[in-house]
């Protein structure tokens, strides 16, 4: 039973964002044949990491890499917003626990305070390599210059990992998307 409310979560999540996709595309007149995120919209960001990430202790989620924004900068791993207004966040890294009593969270943080209930959890109690993805996201106002970073804590063996598999895109470690609202 919790693994299809688990299931019917990801999947809620995943039916909200295309249906956000889709509405901004419809807003901003984008077709089926561009391969690539517009600039025309308003503010969004979409980035990534693309290298595996060991995690011990606290730390912030490493996003090497800008998928396409407007108006939101990264900088390191940061998200900067230009523009006050309601947000929308998602952040969902690609976790491997490779040990017993393993576990991972995942949280928002703006100018550095954790964002309240934005915290999600996964762990293991068998000693097999297990991965899975995990979304924190939420909707939250943000002022300008807002500053947004994704913070990860694990014990045990514990990564977000990146995976390449042959002859398809990149698994990314992590991958965040900001859009106001």
């Amino acid at each position: 039973m919790k693994q299809l409310t688990k299931v019917a979560m990801v999947l809620a999540v995943i039916g909200l964002f295309l249906f956000s996709c889709q509405k901004y595309a419809e807003v901003n007149d984008v077709t089926a044949q561009d391969s690539e995120l517009k600039t025309g919209g308003d503010q969004f960001l979409q980035a990534s990491g693309s290298t595996t990430q060991p995690i011990a202790g606290t730390v912030q989620a490493i996003l090497d890499q800008n998928d396409g924004s407007n108006g939101i900068e990264l900088s390191g791993s940061a998200a900067t917003v230009k523009k006050a207004g309601n947000y929308f966040i998602v952040a969902a890294p690609q976790v491997l626990l490779g040990s017993s009593n393993a576990t991972l969270t995942c949280w928002l943080q703006v100018n550095g305070a954790d964002v309240p209930n934005s915290n999600v959890l996964l762990q293991t109690t068998v000693d097999i390599p297990f991965r899975d993805v995990i979304v924190s996201q939420g909707v939250i106002w943000l002022e300008k210059d807002d500053v947004v970073t994704v913070m990860v804590s694990g014990t045990g063996s514990v990564a977000l990992e990146a995976i390449s598999p042959a002859g398809q895109p990149l698994v990314p470690s992590i991958i965040f998307t900001i859009f106001k609202m």
